[in-house]
């Protein structure tokens, strides 16, 4: 048991902007995304901040795994994501910009 915390602690810590960067680059490939998801990936920099935007596009996004989106979400480093039904959750992109920037920002003093 005392592994699994371990691993709990070193994989809830929030990346850096640039850490994220150099994640996404390395480990895009590895993500497998749909078609659908990695275009959607490509272009989030040209989405208005009210469009929602799906799990595997965060996952492209930050670089890591599902349950590491979602430990995120409940220690309040991501914001949580929108409910449009039981079995649809979407992030606005606006505030994952907000966490962007605000790492961005955080990594530049």
């Amino acid at each position: 048991m005392r592994k699994r915390e371990d691993q709990d602690q070193h994989s809830a810590s929030p990346l850096t902007q640039d850490q994220a960067a150099s994640r996404l680059t390395t480990q895009t490939d590895n993500l497998r995304l749909a078609p659908q998801h990695s275009h959607a990936l490509e272009l989030f920099d040209r989405y208005a901040d009210s469009v929602n935007v799906s799990l595997p596009v965060v996952q492209g996004l930050f670089g890591c795994s599902r349950a590491t989106i979602y430990r995120w979400v409940k220690n309040g480093y991501l914001p949580a994501p929108n409910k449009f039904g039981p079995r649809i959750s979407r992030w606005n992109v606006g505030e994952l910009r907000q966490v962007l920037d605000k790492a961005r920002n955080d990594t530049s003093r």
